[in-house]
């Protein structure tokens, strides 16, 4: 007597499968009476043949067969048609067990996947196939048909998201899993990016500027540090990629780098030179009187009621009068605070008999 595992390589359950019991016996046995784990499980024909149980639980199982005399035995002493029962056990083998897949990156562009489970159920040779989605929206292709034997990848698209799928297959059956999306390439790093604003005032008007330094083609020139290829700057305060500044305002701001949409960098503090944000000031057309000729010695705070001073700036002005002349008088702004390092600019107020 013997139980094998029957092959069923399309079978795509693990806990699941099927064994076939062969009984032999004498020319006299009329048939074999079967039980399946203690269980009645019917019979089968003398003097020997083959019988297959499907969908049985996947591992041990066991057999007790009892062999059935085509004569009729007298029951005399005890006297009976029934042989000595024989028990055999075997295993049902389901499809290789496959537990969780997953996927690392391994480089800017290669990425290894493995699996959990043991594979095989017994003893049975299973053979593994992976493949992967260069494109995260369509995923990996069907590794049973298009996979390779190598868990390893390369040739990926760097900084972006891809999953990979793991097939099992055997005699027995056939199992497969996907990871989850990962990301490939090392973790992007926050940029450095850091602005310059004039030193120097330049004429606006009536007034003056201290503008952001800017690229030929009207960009902002800034200087650049740790950005990667193919990615792009995203700036707080925007949202965007326009580095954008308010005259009335000095608050810091953050900038990241992101490929696409996602993944991104962690965010740092933009920097800046001369001074954190564009200033301008120009008179308001509130003149100075004048007494004898003379504007006196009017406070910092007075001449500054007579000017508009970007808001940002407005509170590290400190402005002084010169003489006045032809209906003039010169006021020198010097600034302070974070914005020292700016040249002085000078502004004609005008003035009042």
């Amino acid at each position: 007597m013997t139980v094998t595992p029957i092959k069923n390589p399309q079978n795509t359950r693990t806990d699941r499968g099927g064994v076939r019991l062969t009984v032999s016996g004498s020319d006299d046995t009329k048939q074999f009476a079967l039980q399946l784990n203690g269980q009645d499980a019917g019979s089968l024909s003398g003097p020997g043949g083959t019988k297959d149980f499907s969908d049985q639980a996947a591992g041990a199982i066991s057999f007790t067969v009892t062999p059935l005399t085509r004569f009729d035995v007298p029951n005399i002493g005890g006297g009976s048609g029934a042989g000595e029962a024989t028990r055999k056990d075997g295993t049902v083998i389901g499809a290789p067990v496959l537990g969780s897949v997953s996927l690392a990156s391994t480089g800017d562009t290669s990425a290894h996947v493995s699996y959990s489970g043991s594979g095989a159920q017994a003893s049975e040779a299973v053979t593994a196939s992976y493949s992967i989605g260069k494109n995260p929206i369509q995923g990996p292709k069907n590794c049973f048909t298009d996979g390779q034997s190598s868990p390893d990848f390369d040739g990926l698209r760097k900084y972006s998201f891809v999953s990979a799928m793991a097939c099992l297959r055997s005699d027995y059956g056939m199992s497969s899993g996907t990871s989850g999306s990962v990301f490939i390439g090392r973790q992007l790093q926050a940029p450095q990016v850091t602005y310059t604003i004039a030193n120097a005032p330049t004429a606006a008007g009536d007034g003056v500027i201290y503008d952001l330094l800017k690229n030929p083609d009207g960009t902002p020139k800034l200087d650049v540090q740790g950005k990667e290829a193919d990615t792009k700057l995203i700036y707080s305060n925007t949202g965007t990629e326009e580095l954008s500044l308010d005259p009335a305002s000095a608050a810091e701001f953050g900038v990241k780098q992101c490929y696409g949409d996602a993944p991104c960098s962690d965010e740092r503090t933009v920097g800046w030179r001369n001074a954190p944000t564009i200033v301008t000031a120009k008179p308001n057309g509130q003149c100075l009187p004048l007494t004898n000729g003379s504007v006196g010695n009017p406070s910092s705070d007075e001449l500054k009621t007579r000017l508009t001073i970007s808001a940002a700036a407005a509170p590290e002005a400190t402005a002084k009068a010169g003489t006045p002349a032809n209906g003039l008088v010169p006021v020198t702004i010097t600034w302070g605070g974070s914005f020292q390092p700016l040249q002085q600019a000078t502004l004609n107020v005008c003035t009042t008999p």
